[in-house]
């Protein structure tokens, strides 16, 4: 990873940039379930990925960021729209249909965990040492915790089947494409620009579900203003300035320290869903946050410079001052 302990400045621009990412994609579950009322999940996936994709070449042109993929990049490139974008946008859309916004936020958090499992079985020289199991494990805790009487809603939920499950289910095979996207974003983001990296796989993922919607019907002009905006948002903040945020992260600090954002994510979720649907939570949130803030300062504090050197890396990378 390229998270380096140096200055106090360079460690507090990662975690506000980690905050950030949290903040943009931790409100886009209120969106989804806005535009689930009145669009199907395939519709939503690729107008939200259209959107994105127009913002993010504009963002390339405005940078002056390009690149001509070699074969084997594209395929890689092709994977994370696949894995990264298509897969869980389109989940999330079905599971927004069934579940509460809080509900898919809270699947969120397998989405660390399942990062580390993949990073570990498809990255080499991944160093894990007992701190940071201890920080993942801690911010997994508070996660945990964040959701009050979940034990016993769990239960409930498994002897009776129904809609919350089934959504909370599509909101976990979500958690896993991310995961699956972000260790691939990583092994290729030394090779091309972030922000084009970006617009690519958004391009990718708007023709592979516009051909999808065209053959299957899916509507796109059924929903009123409310339902509009609310799409609109998902597409521009949500997913553009969110995912372009997102990979400068990734190539700054590493897929899993990124991926720590989806400790924060569910938290966020519950917040917005709670303040805009009226949603309601535990009072065991707080104390959730409070374990979930130490196990990330915790682990950003794990990383040092020669870890990086024992990879061949001599310098930092920063997160330049320009960001989208």
């Amino acid at each position: 990873m390229a998270m380096l302990k140096g200055t106090a400045r360079d460690r507090l621009l990662a975690i506000t940039v980690l905050w950030a990412v949290s903040l943009v994609w931790g409100t886009s579950f209120v969106a989804i379930k806005i535009a689930a009322e009145r669009f199907d999940a395939v519709a939503i996936a690729a107008v939200r990925v259209g959107i994105a994709a127009a913002c993010l070449v504009l963002f390339c042109l405005l940078k002056r960021e390009t690149f001509y993929p070699k074969a084997g990049l594209l395929i890689r490139l092709v994977s994370i729209a696949i894995f990264g974008q298509i897969v869980p946008f389109v989940c999330l859309g079905i599971g927004g249909a069934l579940a509460s916004s809080g509900g898919l936020a809270v699947m969120m958090g397998f989405a660390p965990l399942a990062t580390l499992l993949i990073g570990r079985l498809c990255v080499s020289g991944e160093n894990w040492t007992t701190t940071k199991w201890i920080a993942l494990l801690v911010g997994f805790s508070g996660l945990s915790l964040s959701v009050n009487g979940s034990i016993s809603e769990w239960r409930t939920i498994l002897e009776t089947p129904t809609a919350e499950l089934q959504g909370r289910l599509y909101a976990l095979v979500a958690a896993v494409g991310y995961a699956f996207g972000a260790v691939m974003a990583k092994r290729v983001s030394g090779d091309i620009p972030p922000l084009a990296t970006c617009a690519f796989t958004m391009l990718v993922s708007t023709a592979i579900l516009g051909s999808i919607g065209i053959a299957t019907g899916a509507s796109i002009d059924s929903g009123d203003e409310r339902t509009w905006i609310a799409l609109v948002c998902l597409g521009v903040v949500n997913t553009a300035v969110a995912y372009g945020l997102y990979y400068r992260l990734i190539a700054f600090a590493g897929a899993t320290f990124a991926s720590l954002n989806n400790y924060l994510v569910p938290l966020v979720g519950l917040l917005a869903g709670y303040a805009i649907l009226d949603e309601r939570f535990g009072m065991g949130t707080m104390v959730g946050l409070v374990l979930v803030l130490c196990g990330i300062l915790l682990f950003s504090r794990s990383v040092s410079a020669p870890a990086l050197k024992a990879r061949g890396e001599t310098a930092p990378r920063r997160l330049p001052r320009n960001d989208i």
